[in-house]
């Protein structure tokens, strides 16, 4: 798995496979998902305003999985 955070824009990447030949979905509430294009299989998933939603204490935010 691979975090990366860009503070500039406040988003949070997380990726857990090859990110090669994928599509994003965007799945509301500022939430991307990334899927490979062949399987449909989830690799990824991109949070925008991240550090905002976060940083106090809130309801979980659910990230959809569509396969």
């Amino acid at each position: 798995m691979k975090l990366s955070y860009d503070k500039a824009t406040d988003t949070l990447y997380v990726f857990v496979g090859d990110q090669k030949d994928t599509v994003a979905r965007d799945v509301g509430n500022g939430i991307l998902v990334k899927y490979d294009k062949k399987s449909n299989k989830p690799v990824g998933a991109i949070v925008h305003d991240f550090e905002r939603r976060f940083k106090v204490e809130q309801e979980p935010v659910e990230i959809p999985v569509l396969v």
